[in-house]
């Protein structure tokens, strides 16, 4: 009995933390400029969301929703929060030629 609920509860806490850290992160990454650092939260909860995914198939889990779910929302919340990065970066080398022409 006590195996047969370990199976069936295998990687469900580390896919509620990866769905909790996905949902952080989707709401932080759309702030302009200060979105880019929720990219290092989101890889957080990727690897916290693949992890549990594969205790939960290797416990036979047949329950992998709210993983899958985690999952998801930490890569679309790394994927605005890679382009507000990318974008700062644009921004800061486009000021940075434009400095240089500037100075004395």
């Amino acid at each position: 009995m006590n195996t047969t609920l370990q199976n069936l509860t295998a990687g469900k806490n580390l896919g509620i933390a990866s769905m909790i850290i996905g949902i952080i992160t989707l709401i932080w990454s759309f702030i302009p400029f200060i979105g880019g650092w929720a990219l290092w939260i989101a890889i957080i909860g990727l690897l916290l969301g693949f992890i549990g995914f594969l205790m939960a198939r290797n416990g036979n889990n047949p329950k992998k929703g709210i993983i899958i779910a985690g999952i998801t929302l930490c890569l679309f919340a790394g994927g605005i929060s890679g382009y507000w990065a990318y974008q700062s970066q644009k921004l800061a080398e486009a000021l940075t030629k434009e400095l240089e022409g500037v100075r004395p």
